[in-house]
């Protein structure tokens, strides 16, 4: 049957040649108004487009499977909606992950503080081969805000992830040579804070803030933002 043939020769020798044997597929059991064959192939465009939105590395071709999946979708409208339903879904999926790497240009990304923070969190479990629940602990993210971190930092070439052999329900990660390169570049810096200024804190001041309390005077400016407070004392030599 075709559809074993698609499912069984995926892979390497027909990655090149998938997008068009999966639409000819398709355009063949709507012409031939077989339900049940536009729903496995709907199935399988689902799963692999899925799948390319989850590889390390920039991808060229995700346009080409989001179009696959929209066009897939429209023809299976009249004779199989949920198969329908479920390519709009994938499409939709591979939409988001090309306007994630659109918006997050790989040269910008670890100069971000919330995609440096995941870089950070790798290289201080070891860098390699990190469990990726421990590196979303210490990114201190949002499991959906970390999701989507994660995929443009894998599509950006930055990080690696592969499968725990130990646990299967766990990721591991790793830093490639890309990644350890643009968090050497901007691992020191803060780019959400301005650079702390030297500024004069007087004895009264120093013993406000000695006891937890506002500073008796703002003259300076520099406590106004909690945030601050430590980068100043530090300049300010306590």
């Amino acid at each position: 049957m075709a559809t074993v043939a698609i499912t069984s020769s995926i892979g390497p020798t027909l990655a090149n040649d998938a997008i068009s044997v999966l639409r000819q597929q398709m355009a063949e059991a709507v012409a031939r108004g077989d339900p049940h064959l536009v729903t496995v192939l709907a199935t399988i465009i689902s799963s692999l487009a899925r799948g390319e939105t989850e590889k390390d590395g920039p991808n060229p071709r995700l346009r080409e499977w989001q179009a696959l999946a929209l066009d897939a979708a429209a023809a299976a409208r009249a004779i199989a909606p949920a198969a329908a339903a479920e390519l709009a879904r994938a499409a939709a999926a591979v939409r988001h992950m090309i306007m994630l790497a659109v918006r997050n240009p790989a040269s910008q990304l670890a100069s971000r503080p919330t995609s440096r923070r995941v870089l950070q969190a790798i290289q201080q479990l070891g860098g390699v081969l990190c469990a990726q629940t421990r590196v979303r602990e210490l990114s201190d993210q949002t499991p959906t805000h970390f999701s989507n971190t994660l995929k443009i930092l894998r599509a950006a070439g930055l990080v690696v992830s592969e499968s725990d052999r130990a646990d299967g329900r766990e990721r591991r990660l790793s830093l490639t040579s890309e990644g350890r390169t643009a968090l050497a570049a901007h691992g020191g810096e803060r780019p959400d804070l301005p650079p702390p200024q030297r500024l004069h804190v007087g004895a009264r001041d120093r013993a406000h803030l000695d006891n937890g309390l506002r500073p008796a005077s703002r003259r300076d400016g520099g406590y106004r933002n909690s945030l601050r407070t430590e980068a100043v004392l530090q300049e300010a030599g306590t």
